[in-house]
């Protein structure tokens, strides 16, 4: 079967576009297939529902860092060693994927990942586009917080535009000490 002159042309601009595009590494990215880890997790999913956590986690939280280390992490230059991609996910799904990656990545000696929980849906078309209903992208914050998530968290940031703004979070893992 023969290629149109137009079939040829958007073939050509395709190939220029992805001409500088390399694939991410395998083993810094985590889908859903995350769910699958062998991770120990004793969690009470109705004091993480409920409510009943330690102080919130802002979204500018940096605590415990130096001036250069805040300013470092939150112009996004640590460079990201792991990425959660939430999209896609149920609530529930996500919250046991997002305390499996944490746990996981501290347990690994990564220190600085981000997990992408999307900008949520728009409630119709007459709504302002900023008043979005981002379930994950609320919850994200509390689930960070929970007892034993919170205490390998040094700093969470939303992340900075390239890497997907509002619809993400830069979280820096404490150093993990043995």
């Amino acid at each position: 079967m023969n290629k149109t002159q137009h079939e040829q042309d958007d073939e050509a601009i395709w190939q220029e576009f992805v001409r500088d595009i390399s694939p991410l590494s395998k083993e810094n990215i985590f889908h859903k297939k995350v769910r699958n880890l062998k991770v120990n997790t004793h969690i009470n999913y109705d004091s993480v529902y409920s409510g009943n956590n330690l102080s919130e986690i802002r979204t500018d939280m940096a605590t415990d860092m130096d001036k250069n280390t805040t300013r470092k992490f939150k112009q996004g230059k640590f460079p990201i060693e792991a990425r959660l991609d939430l999209h896609g996910f149920t609530e529930k799904e996500a919250w046991l994927a997002v305390n499996e990656f944490v746990k996981k990545t501290y347990m690994d000696k990564k220190r600085c990942v981000i997990i992408i929980t999307g900008k949520g849906k728009h409630a119709s078309e007459n709504d302002d586009i900023f008043s979005s209903q981002g379930v994950l992208k609320e919850q994200l914050p509390k689930w960070l917080n929970n007892q034993e998530l919170r205490p390998l968290i040094l700093a969470c940031s939303e992340a900075l535009p390239r890497d997907g703004g509002s619809g993400a979070f830069y979280i820096l893992l404490r150093r993990h000490r043995n």
